[in-house]
């Protein structure tokens, strides 16, 4: 009877041309199968086409793995790629408790203590994750990454998106507990957004590396 694990999701957003190199890095760590996304970072004002141009393009890696192992490969992945640095990247932790995957299918699910540090999730019709950024922004989120699809998938299969240019935007905000009850409250008074146009939550994170505090340079 294999024994009980903690798995968690890693993300790590890093610049653009990285991600390769951090599911080398988990590799050796005995950790595989990750994926590598495309985003953007909306950690400044600058308008949303002019990100890219500016060197803000990110890699989004994410990887399935043990809790113990998450913890090691983060703490190596900030040693190296100096992560907290501006515009180094950041990286955190989600548990999980359901999986459907045979070969982890033997997870503990225990409820567990809610962290300090929580992610935001919007996904949210084509076009307003500016939107939701300067919302956020104002409640006092320091920063953010909008995720892009990297292929044109067909408008029907958009979530929020139907009938329009484009594929739904997901915008993720790593926040301290503190202020993720008004950036919530900013975003959903702020955007216009209702059950047709989108859809936001929030998760708790842990062995969180980079995040500035708030009033701290870009």
């Amino acid at each position: 009877m294999p024994k009980n694990v903690e798995l968690d999701h890693i993300t790590i957003i890093v610049p653009q041309g990285t991600g390769e190199e951090v599911l080398k890095m988990a590799k050796q760590k005995g950790i595989a199968n990750g994926t590598v996304s495309k985003g953007l970072g909306t950690a400044n004002k600058e308008l949303m086409k002019e990100f890219e141009k500016h060197g803000r393009a990110r890699d989004f890696v994410s990887l399935v793995a043990a809790t113990d192992m998450a913890e090691i490969l983060l703490k190596k992945l900030s040693e190296d790629l100096g992560l907290g640095k501006p515009g180094h990247g950041i990286a955190y932790a989600v548990n999980i408790n359901e999986v459907y995957a045979e070969r982890l299918s033997n997870i503990d699910n225990e409820d567990r203590n809610e962290s300090d540090v929580q992610v935001i999730t919007s996904i949210i019709r084509n076009g307003n994750a500016e939107k939701v950024m300067n919302a956020a922004r104002a409640a006092g989120a320091t920063g953010g990454t909008v995720l892009e699809n990297t292929e044109t998938i067909d408008p029907d299969m958009s979530l929020f998106s139907k009938g329009t240019d484009g594929n739904d935007e997901i915008v993720l905000i790593i926040a301290r507990k503190e202020c993720v009850s008004g950036i919530m409250d900013a975003i959903r008074n702020n955007t216009g957004l209702d059950t047709t146009t989108g859809v936001v939550y929030v998760q708790d994170a842990h062995f969180v590396y980079g995040l500035k505090k708030p009033g701290e340079a870009n």
